[in-house]
């Protein structure tokens, strides 16, 4: 009784493996599937919407095809992972054949036949279903699977870098288009101011008061000034273009920001700016991680030195007819146990040992990179630190330096200065002006590139 059960059980076991297998091998998505995910371009933004810095950060790291990208590499090194793990699992071989004796000897007919009345001598039909088990595969399996697995961890935190990355290239478009707009700002009231001298300069002319060279100062004074707007707005232009690419607006869209470019002094100090980069820079956990992939690939190259032990189920159903799951079939199966051992013993050693020096270089490679980590750090607090001192010494200078313009102003319209003094003075003030604006921003600009640098930058 037991041996018919399992007699009845064999077709309906071939049947769910051919099922399951055809249900793998269709539900695989196609590239078009993925594509359909991917981010759109986004609509013109409304002319009175105006951002400020975390917005659009956050707008960024929505739609940026960088951040995509990235999450498609850790979805890839997640299947690379699955497929690792399926080595544990047997694997299944499904074959169907079908062979035809147009020329079999009558004087075997009977005897076959007699044997096996359901199989037609002439035409043979079967169906066979092949389970392969590993047993023992030296450590491969295993520490492929772990090294597929570290490649996961590694692409989660590539994804974190380069979600820092593109932050700080927003940051940086962003102060970027704010030190624009200050310098237009500041050029078109350097404009305004010299349109009044100019006129003050013409009437004093015209009265008799003053030379013809005043005038002609004053014409070229405000066409530097005029190119100095000219520049800023092109500024203006490239900043937008850059935050338009990262937001993948359409060119030429008109974005308008909140500008906050104060001073606002940090906590940051040394050494305690090194032990913050040590422990949250993610190149230095990627560098880790490599370390013990290239352990695990030793091993594996090492694993192609032992043995390989595995087990084998075949079932077969054989039948007359096409139809090999008909009930006058008969059943057959077998169980082995395989043992294999593979000697190219130059190649695999000479692996094995290319995998150890790999293992070593990627041990001085983490080193370097916490070295040039270090580096960076201290570059970028040095820069952050001189952009701090620049803003005193150019806020100090502004307010000296207008002053000046106003007290020659008024000593030029008493006779008491030249009309060469107050340009100069104008000149200075637009440039001190112009000096602190861009100190503000590199400041801030600095702090960034420092938050970078110790890996916490949000």
């Amino acid at each position: 009784m037991p041996t018919e059960r399992i007699t009845h059980l064999i077709p309906v076991v071939f049947m769910v493996s051919i099922v399951i297998l055809a249900t793998m091998a269709t539900a695989i998505p196609s590239p078009a599937a993925e594509l359909k995910a991917i981010p759109q371009q986004t609509g013109i933004q409304r002319k009175d919407a105006r951002l400020t810095l975390p917005e659009l950060i956050a707008l960024t790291l929505r739609r940026n095809l960088r951040m995509y990208d990235s999450a498609m590499a850790a979805r890839e090194k997640e299947h690379q992972r699955r497929s690792a793990y399926s080595e544990f699992f047997p694997t299944v071989d499904v074959n169907y054949t079908a062979s035809a004796y147009r020329y079999m000897q009558s004087s075997y007919i009977g005897g076959f036949s007699a044997t096996l009345p359901s199989v037609d001598p002439f035409q043979n039909f079967s169906v066979g279903v092949t389970l392969n088990q590993p047993v023992y595969s030296g450590g491969r399996s295993t520490n492929s699977y772990k090294d597929a697995s570290l490649s996961v961890d590694h692409s989660v935190l590539q994804n974190d870098v380069d979600r820092q990355n593109l932050t700080l290239d927003v940051v940086k478009a962003y102060y970027q288009l704010v030190r624009a707009e200050r310098l237009l700002r500041v050029a078109n009231a350097s404009i305004t101011a010299l349109e009044a001298v100019r006129k003050r300069a013409a009437n004093f002319f015209r009265e008799g008061m003053s030379f013809k060279a005043d005038v002609l100062s004053a014409e070229a004074q405000l066409a530097q000034a005029g190119v100095r707007r000219t520049r800023s707005l092109a500024d203006i232009d490239k900043a937008r273009a850059k935050l338009n690419l990262l937001l993948r607006n359409p060119q030429r869209t008109d974005i308008q920001v909140i500008q906050n470019f104060g001073f606002n002094p940090t906590s940051y100090k040394e050494p305690g700016i090194f032990v913050v980069a040590a422990n949250n820079r993610a190149e230095i956990r990627q560098a880790g991680i490599a370390i013990e992939q290239a352990v695990a690939r030793a091993k594996v190259a090492n694993s192609e030195l032992l043995p390989k032990i595995s087990a084998q189920i075949t079932g077969i159903r054989t039948n007359g007819d096409w139809n090999v799951f008909d009930p006058l079939a008969f059943n057959d199966w077998s169980l082995q146990g395989v043992f294999s051992w593979s000697f190219d013993m130059f190649r695999k050693r000479e692996t094995v040992k290319e995998r150890r020096v790999s293992q070593t270089r990627s041990q001085i490679k983490q080193e370097q990179v916490v070295d040039e980590i270090m580096e960076e750090v201290a570059n970028a607090f040095t820069e952050m630190k001189r952009a701090a001192s620049d803003i005193k010494s150019y806020s100090k200078e502004v307010e000296l330096r207008r002053e000046n313009f106003r007290v020659i102003e008024s000593k030029y319209t008493q006779k008491m200065a030249t009309y060469i003094e107050i340009l100069e003075a104008e000149r200075q003030l637009f440039q001190a002006e112009a000096d602190y604006y861009g100190a503000l921003i590199e400041h801030r600009i600095a702090v960034a590139e420092l938050e970078r640098k110790m890996g916490v930058l949000r």
